[in-house]
């Protein structure tokens, strides 16, 4: 199962470095790519796709029991992240308090995205306080946001 904008179904690309496996098709073609591929000594093979259901973070809020909790939550999806967000606007708006990491790929073919997360966070009302730079790769950071609550 995936997470994303919509309930549907999306073709899923495994790739042999599992961690960049994503809903987004590969590109081998990055500074990122290049690097992981020199460090950990692999082709970066893409092992293939397949179709996976896709559900949203709000359906899922429907499943669980989040009210009056405190949460975190981690959001990395190789590019993935902003169908994630706005596939959550409901989960975010609720009253409990949230900490979200989310990755940023500042790379020439995603950093339009970056703007666009902050835009729909700001408007939920949550601050941008904190960013952690990965140290493989400077193209990509990790930013931290909080809820109002917090």
């Amino acid at each position: 199962m995936a997470v994303g904008e919509t309930k549907t179904v999306k073709v899923f690309y495994e790739m042999a470095v599992t961690e960049m496996s994503s809903l987004i098709a590969p590109n081998n073609i990055g500074l990122r790519n290049r690097l992981k591929k020199l460090l950990l000594n692999t082709d970066l093979t893409f092992n293939g796709s397949y179709e996976v259901p896709v559900t949203t973070l709000d359906e899922l809020q429907t499943r669980w029991e989040f009210i009056g909790r405190d949460i975190i939550c981690k959001i990395d999806t190789e590019g993935y992240e902003l169908s994630c967000l706005l596939g959550a606007q409901s989960f975010l708006s609720s009253e409990n308090r949230m900490v979200l990491q989310i990755e940023i790929h500042r790379d020439k073919t995603r950093k339009y995205l970056e703007p666009q997360i902050d835009e729909l966070l700001l408007n939920l009302s949550y601050r941008r306080i904190a960013e952690l730079r990965h140290y493989m790769d400077p193209t990509v950071v990790d930013v931290i946001y909080v809820s109002k609550e917090f």
